[in-house]
């Protein structure tokens, strides 16, 4: 079966709403211990937004996941890479230590979007 790619391109999008609705909350609630109440009022609103953006985004998704159900009834053949043999390709190993060094330069977190430079 074929990998669902544009479900996966779903779940970043949920997951990074998920990611800014928690900053939305966090800033709400540092805005109501300082007793800031407009930006607690905008944060509320944003959130809410946001949710429901985030339901529509579900909702497509949902719809999505039909209509490729009946597009797999006709898969089209993916062009296949061979894989590399064993010890011409790098080991996944080599990968993790420059890319937690990356996020620590980043802060411990980063988009998508950064990631790719857009």
């Amino acid at each position: 079966m074929q990998k669902n790619e544009v479900n996966e391109a779903f779940e970043i999008l949920l997951e990074e709403l998920e990611v800014v609705i928690n900053l939305l909350n966090e800033g709400g609630g540092e805005a109501f211990k300082k007793g800031d109440y407009d930006k607690v009022k905008e944060s509320i609103e944003k959130a809410t937004q946001i949710t429901e953006f985030r339901e529509k985004i579900k909702s497509l998704q949902k719809e999505w996941t039909t209509l490729y159900s009946g597009i797999m009834a006709h898969p089209r053949k993916r062009k296949r890479h061979p894989k590399l043999s064993k010890g011409l390709r790098t080991p996944e190993d080599a990968f993790r230590r420059p890319i937690l060094e990356s996020l620590i330069e980043l802060g411990g977190r980063v988009t998508i979007k950064k990631i790719y430079g857009i």
